[in-house]
């Protein structure tokens, strides 16, 4: 049934641009958390799921249109972008800190990494789109 559906790239793109917009609030929310001396609170939390989902639909999207025969000649370097946005995130659930100051300054490092990893992502696979 899935390898009846076919998606065009723009959907890839669109999620993209998501993907960019949920892990720079997700790196907004944690940095000022870190930033007030706060632990992680729950819309910390809730954020960096939210910027996990969007990656996560993502990922699928992407793995869905190669299976399409779309983005062959797109560089290797996009698709771990993709997946070491992702990475990081799981980063901070593995290796979170005890204290609450600690916690919030692990999950800003973490988005802000995940944010960087995102927009490298999309204006390499963007270089490539024919």
């Amino acid at each position: 049934m899935i390898d009846t559906i076919v998606l065009p790239p723009a959907v890839h793109i669109a999620l993209g641009v998501l993907v960019m917009i949920a892990t720079l609030a997700a790196m907004a929310v944690t940095g000022l958390l870190a930033w007030r001396r706060k632990g992680m609170t729950a819309a910390g939390h809730w954020v960096m799921v939210a910027a996990q989902m969007a990656l996560a639909l993502q990922i699928l999207v992407g793995v869905k249109l190669l299976d399409q025969g779309l983005g062959v000649m797109q560089l290797y370097i996009h698709y771990l972008g993709g997946l070491g946005a992702f990475f990081f995130f799981l980063v901070y659930y593995w290796f979170r800190p005890k204290t609450t100051i600690r916690q919030s300054w692990l999950a800003f490092a973490m988005s802000l990494l995940a944010f960087l990893f995102a927009v490298q992502s999309y204006f390499i696979g963007q270089a490539y789109v024919a």
